[in-house]
């Protein structure tokens, strides 16, 4: 029995008495566990890797007398010289009888089913890849915008997309129970029917070789219209001689294209009529300025020949006076936008020199490279017209003048000859005649101020004067006060958009660290599951394992960091001392400081008020202070964190002279480290700035922090100088 344990391809062993004893290990046994030599050694000090549950279980076996047999469990093991291997084993375990009654020891039985256990789990892989990869292209053939139809042999249909539905008007049920063209209805493009050996399909499946881009009309299902497809055929299934048993057509409906390149082919021949006539200038051009082809009627508008340009002589660019530049490009970009340009005015340079109005009007017909159809409408007799118009309204108007001119000195005559036969005194006569003069004077365009209003009249001009200043004063001041308020007005816009951007940022952050927390939550699930299993037999293993949970444990830091900079999560305030809080942290501030720096606490000797905030975010404050601290002491220091009572009024630093007076405890983080530059300290605050560029940094703890402490009603400085370390001080209100 010996001989024959010691031969089988399997392992056994023989384990004797309570203690479990090894009495008998065959070679096959031994290559599971290295070689070692196992006889005469308890079970427990021989394998003292096995785990406390598997040696319990042989236990249970000499104990109760009744077998085991263990299907598949994994276990690791180590070759001699080698690199743990892990391996799946089928163990049973059977209760050898002794000779007066009872159990005198357990018979191990142990195959290798690795191979198998590997194989079955590589085929449930494939199985489920191959099940991903069905849906995905279940998934393709459904939402396809192409139609996709798959062909028996004999013409049937066996499956449709629901692109190629709503192309033919089809219902899935019609199609798959519709004969191939069973009334030879599919024409080709010149009108004539497909044979049935003709058609794309038939073809690739007759020929075993794709036939693509045919073009076939078909009548749709639902409206009857013919409609038009662009059909691709390729064979599939072949049979074990290569002839294709299946094939795919895929079609693209090409009926809006066919009937915008009808649309098109009237226009050209519309426009081919149009510059015929010669009613209108017409050319072709390019987005560079040359004309490719152009109608008599533009040549003769600008001055230049056919000649001219056959030999490329003429670009548009050129013809068109230099202050009409901006504006072409500016119909230029439209044409490109929108594919034509609204018809507006400028000047053409003819040959000889003269300038020539012109309405022009843009469509584009190619796009690579850009080019456009321009009409040309010349509008000189127009302005001609205008002109004269103008000149006539010119006359009319000066011929009114000279009228009213007429009638004013005639009414003064007529007047003046009334005045005279009324009085006898040359003197009073005269006087009169100017009051008359001066009266008509008033009526008209004119001013005349006689010798005796002269000082009432300078008067007058000396308070026109003072009132014309200060109205240029109030529209000096009124328009640097709407200047003032417009920049206002532009600052807070500005700021306003900066906040809604913030907004934004800050619900995109709250949802990609609510998801990333989730994700966090199952690898740290898994690492502790693997923990668990390995039971830290392997220290390569477990290396990686730590390696894990700390890349994780970062992480959930960073997603705690997003969330907190997302919302504001709900707080508790409640009345905290400070001097309690901070020497509640010092082991855990010891054990932040990674054995790198000192922690000295220099708490108030007297007693602090209390200040009213939420505990946890105290502490992640004063927490992301010291850790910014110790990276900012990479050769070792001292962090000093001290307390004490203040007052607004005249402890605060200057820049928070806007801060309530009254009583504020202080807390201030000290270190010696390598300090900071003015530049870094008017940026430390801001959201994702950080100096860490090893990707250990998320820039927002500072940022954090400081919303914290302004949640509470306090405030938060800085004090620093390259290579003399930094001081942050936290005033909080007192409760």
């Amino acid at each position: 029995m010996r001989e024959l344990l010691q031969i089988l391809p399997a392992g056994v062993a023989y384990l004797a008495g309570p203690d479990l004893v090894f009495q008998f290990a065959n070679e096959e046994y031994r290559r599971y566990v290295g070689g070692r030599d196992l006889i005469g050694r308890p079970l427990r000090e021989a394998l003292p890797e096995l785990p406390r549950e598997r040696v319990e279980l042989v236990t249970r076996v000499y104990r109760s007398g009744r077998p085991l047999h263990y299907d598949e469990p994994a276990v690791w093991v180590r070759e001699r010289g080698e690199k743990p291997e892990q391996m799946f084993l089928d163990l049973v375990c059977q209760p050898v009888p002794g000779q007066a009654g009872g159990v005198a020891g357990v018979l191990v039985y142990v195959k290798d089913v690795t191979a198998e256990v590997v194989d079955r789990r590589r085929q449930d892989t494939v199985a489920r890849r191959l099940a991903i990869t069905e849906e995905r292209y279940r998934t393709l053939f459904e939402t396809l915008p192409h139609g996709v139809i798959h062909y028996n042999s004999d013409g049937t249909v066996l499956g449709a997309n629901p692109a190629a539905c709503e192309i033919l008007g089809m219902t899935p049920s019609e199609i798959t129970s519709w004969p191939l063209d069973p009334e030879r209805q599919a024409v080709r493009e010149d009108g004539s029917p497909f044979r049935y050996d003709e058609l794309p399909v038939i073809n690739a499946m007759r020929t075993g070789r794709m036939v693509a881009d045919v073009v076939g009309g078909f009548p749709h299902g639902r409206s009857g219209d013919l409609r038009w497809v662009r059909i691709t055929a390729v064979p599939d299934a072949r049979d074990e001689c290569g002839h294709a048993q299946r094939a795919y057509a895929m079609i693209t409906d090409i009926t809006e294209q066919r009937r915008a390149e009808a649309r098109l082919r009237e226009s050209s021949r519309l426009l081919g009529s149009l510059r015929d006539a010669n009613v209108l200038g017409v050319i072709v051009g390019c987005e560079d300025g040359r004309v490719l082809e152009a109608n008599d009627a533009y040549l003769d508008l600008i001055g230049y020949s056919r000649e001219d340009l056959e030999s490329g002589r003429i670009a548009w660019t050129k013809v068109t006076a230099a202050e009409w530049a901006n504006r072409d490009r500016e119909a230029l970009e439209e044409v490109r936008r929108n594919g034509a340009a609204r018809p507006y005015e400028k000047e053409y340079l003819h040959k000889d020199g003269h300038r020539i109005p012109v309405l022009v009007g843009s469509v584009a017909i190619d796009w690579h490279p850009l080019r456009a159809v321009a009409y040309v409408v010349d509008l000189s007799a127009r302005q001609h017209r205008e002109q004269e118009r103008t000149a006539v309204l010119a006359r009319e108007q000066a011929a009114r003048n000279e009228a009213d001119a007429a009638r004013r000195r005639l009414a003064f005559l007529l007047q003046a000859g009334e005045a005279v036969p009324a009085t006898n005194d040359p003197g009073d006569l005269l006087r009169q005649v100017s009051e008359l003069a001066d009266a008509a004077v008033h009526d008209g365009d004119d001013r005349i101020v006689g010798s005796d209003a002269a000082p009432a009249a300078g008067h007058a001009q000396e308070e026109l004067q003072a009132i014309n200043s200060e109205l240029e004063e109030r529209v000096t001041r009124r328009t640097s006060e709407l200047i003032r308020a417009e920049a206002d007005h532009r600052a807070l816009q500005a700021e306003m958009q900066q906040s809604e951007r913030m907004q934004t940022v800050g619900q995109l952050a709250s949802g990609i660290a609510h998801d990333f927390g989730n994700l966090l939550s199952v690898i740290v699930g898994f690492v502790e599951l693997a923990e668990d299993i390995g039971h830290g037999q392997d220290p390569e293993l477990q290396r990686i394992l730590d390696e894990i949970r700390s890349a994780a444990d970062r992480a959930v830091h960073l997603s705690s960091d997003l969330l907190q900079f997302g919302r504001r999560a709900k707080t508790e305030p409640e009345e905290i001392d400070v001097n309690e809080l901070v020497a509640g942290l010092q082991d855990l501030l010891n054990v932040s400081m990674s054995g790198c720096a000192d922690v000295v606490l220099q708490p108030s000797a007297t007693p602090l008020p209390a200040v009213r905030a939420d505990r946890g975010q105290l502490e992640q404050v004063l927490l992301n202070l010291a850790v910014n601290a110790r990276d900012a002491m990479p050769d070792g220091g001292t962090l000093t964190i001290g307390t004490r009572a203040a007052r607004a009024d005249e402890e605060f630093p200057g820049e928070s002279a806007d801060t309530r007076p009254g009583s504020y405890v202080e807390l201030e983080v000290r270190d010696t480290g390598t300090g900071m530059s003015p530049e870094l300290q008017s940026r430390i605050f801001e959201r994702f700035f950080t100096t860490k560029f090893d990707g250990s940094g998320t820039g927002l703890g500072l940022s954090t922090a400081r919303g914290i402490i302004a949640d509470a009603g306090g405030t938060i400085h800085v004090d620093s100088e390259e290579g003399r370390g930094s001081t942050f001080r936290v005033f909080l209100p007192a409760a």
